[in-house]
């Protein structure tokens, strides 16, 4: 009854992917293996509506292997999480709810919210769902009301928790009217993610493209404009026309096709680009990953970016990586990180200077790898929520802070 629960919460089935679904799907994975003993025996998953307990690896991994549906109805789903955390607070004196979706459901526990501190992840981009407000429309009235309510909840939550610092300095510029309440109360939490080489096959030998003929680069991004993918189209046109010629090229894209999907495939081909791109859409996870492990580049320039998973995924795959420095990549990379780019010249540049010095480019890849290693694997993510839901274990009660219009 002392020693509080711990609930890992998400509105919708845990998947892997980007977003805080994607970073839900690999902490649950790693809960039953790094948690600490002394908490593990008093966890939780509330997935949509269903509660189940995660104190053993089997646990979550026979779980997470199934999709279940989730209902419908938002009101109903959060009703149920309210008598699911209900039922557990007749057991425990606290709940410290970790919540990877918006924890709408404490809105509607009344006097008992007072023995729950909740830890509000969030992983869009400045608060918006930039690939959501891209398809949809900057008009969409579901999307904004839905916006106002996740901001509402996040101010009442005990402790805002962000995948990079500056992640959250965008958030809280862009959005001032949350800003008093977080006060104090923001943290910064890493995403990690699974080691791809402890199973995938490596190329033991990296052979300059120069010598193979070929380069092979894998990008992973949604066609939306803030990817900047065209940014990418017109590099390679100009690395292309560069002579000395260059390797043939191959240049992968996997990502969520969008409206502007066609103007990407009309550039490519006004480019001459035809045999060169590649847009494959979504694809499973365990084929993305296959083709980055086979790539010899990883390359993404965002405009914005909070913490991009498929950044770590590239260093962890030991992949030289040319990207921009928007949103938390330094801080995944470090500030001194040599590939950089912003502009179309840039990428170019880059890629000359890779290509020529090769054997310069594989170190880099093997630094990345060995940064990754040190800061962002499961584990990493894992003993830092713990460090922060333990610290919320001890916050007074916080009543709501309401939150107007901006």
């Amino acid at each position: 009854m002392n020693k509080p629960a711990f609930v890992f919460l998400t509105n919708q089935w845990p998947k892997d992917g980007g977003g805080g679904i994607g970073v839900a799907s690999r902490f649950l994975r790693g809960v039953a293996r790094h948690w600490p003993p002394s908490g593990r025996q008093a966890c939780y998953a509330v997935l949509g509506d269903e509660c189940f307990p995660v104190s053993e690896p089997r646990d979550i991994d026979d779980l997470l292997s199934i999709a279940r549906p989730v209902p419908r109805l938002r009101t109903i789903k959060w009703v149920r999480q309210a008598l699911q955390i209900s039922a557990l607070l007749e057991q425990h004196q606290t709940v410290v709810v970790l919540a990877f979706s918006p924890f709408f459901a404490g809105s509607i526990l009344g006097h008992l919210r007072r023995r729950i501190r909740v830890l509000q992840t969030e992983h869009t981009t400045n608060g918006i769902h930039m690939e959501y407000l891209a398809e949809k429309g900057k008009r969409n009235l579901k999307f904004w009301a839905i916006r106002h309510a996740a901001l509402q909840n996040l101010a009442t939550s005990d402790m805002a928790v962000f995948p990079s610092q500056r992640a959250a300095d965008l958030f809280l510029e862009n959005n001032p009217q949350v800003r008093a309440a977080l006060s104090g109360r923001a943290r910064v939490a890493y995403s990690g993610i699974d080691d791809c080489l402890k199973t995938a096959t490596v190329p033991q030998a990296r052979v300059p493209p120069e010598v193979k003929g070929s380069l092979r680069i894998v990008s992973i991004g949604h066609h939306v404009p803030i990817k900047r993918i065209d940014v990418v189209l017109y590099a390679l046109r100009s690395l292309l026309d560069k002579r000395p010629p260059v390797p043939a090229i191959s240049f992968v894209n996997f990502g969520g096709e969008t409206e502007h999907t066609r103007r990407l495939r009309e550039l490519t081909a006004a480019l001459g680009l035809e045999g060169t791109v590649q847009f494959r859409g979504l694809r499973p996870n365990s084929e993305v990953m296959a083709a980055l492990v086979e790539a010899d580049l990883f390359l993404v320039v965002p405009e914005l970016a909070a913490f991009d998973l498929a950044l770590l995924e590239a260093m962890a795959a030991a992949k030289p990586i040319i990207t921009s420095r928007a949103g938390g990549n330094p801080e995944a990379l470090g500030q001194a990180y040599p590939f950089y780019a912003e502009t179309s010249e840039q990428v170019c540049a880059s890629l000359e200077r890779m290509i020529g010095g090769w054997q310069g480019a594989v170190a880099i890849g093997r630094q990345n790898r060995e940064r990754f290693l040190r800061f962002f694997t499961i584990k990493a993510m894992v003993d830092r929520y713990w460090d922060l839901a333990s610290e919320a274990a001890d916050f007074p009660s916080r009543s709501g802070v309401a939150v107007g219009p901006r």
